[in-house]
């Protein structure tokens, strides 16, 4: 019984959370999605239609980062986790 009422305390505390930003190229879009993202932070984050290119990288504080870059007007991930 002490193992599930673990577990389902894990669960509660465990936080997902998947955006889609269609596009963060613009650095005032990108500095309203990270205080969103800080203000209520997750513990795994998802960012699809990033458009990020090859030069761009955008961190995370406290987070390990990964992403894919696209084309300058299509695709890009993120994926960032605690």
């Amino acid at each position: 019984m002490m193992g599930l009422l673990l577990c389902l305390t894990l669960l509660m505390l465990f936080s997902i959370a998947s955006l889609n930003v269609n596009g963060i190229n613009d650095d005032s879009k990108w500095a309203g999605i990270f205080n969103t993202i800080m203000s209520y932070p997750p513990q795994v984050l998802f960012l699809q239609e990033t458009h990020l290119t090859v030069n761009q990288e955008y961190m995370l504080p406290a987070y390990d980062v990964w992403f894919e870059n696209g084309t300058y007007q299509s695709v890009g991930v993120l994926i960032a986790i605690k």
